[in-house]
């Protein structure tokens, strides 16, 4: 279960709330392996920090995600650039910087992910986003 922090520049409108939905399946989709499967919402998601000022970009996104032998053939330098893209696809006009991250510390949770039996490409997780952004209320930055 990956974790999610985000950092944003001064000014950024999209919602805390928007940035969780769209990371719910995004960084899953990135993380996905056969031998080691995630599902959407599969996340441990850090409420954004705002305000953020020194960052070249309107979001920097950092996630981290524990390491599987199958995991790390997908290697950071195809991993990162695919989870940017479907950000800026999600919010046009919006720059993301994005850092993920394979780390062989433990990690527990009594969370379990949630159960998902469909396409896990990042086109549907896109497309899901979306839908889930498209979905919910309008809602005010910071919340």
């Amino acid at each position: 279960m990956p974790l999610v922090r985000i950092y944003m520049r001064p000014g950024c409108e999209i919602s805390d709330d928007h940035l969780e939905l769209a990371s719910e399946e995004i960084v899953p989709a990135c993380y996905h392996t056969k031998r080691h499967p995630l599902t959407p919402g599969s996340i441990q998601f850090v409420k954004p920090v705002r305000d953020c000022s020194g960052l070249k970009d309107d979001v920097f996104v950092e996630t981290v995600g524990f390491f599987y032998h199958d995991r790390a053939e997908i290697i950071d330098e195809e991993r990162a650039p695919l989870m940017g893209r479907a950000f800026e696809e999600l919010f046009p006009g919006v720059t993301f910087a994005v850092w993920p991250t394979l780390v062989t510390a433990g990690y527990w949770a009594d969370s379990v992910d949630p159960s998902f039996d469909g396409d896990m490409s990042m086109p549907a997780a896109i497309e899901r986003a979306r839908a889930a952004i498209g979905a919910a209320q309008p809602l005010h930055q910071g919340t």
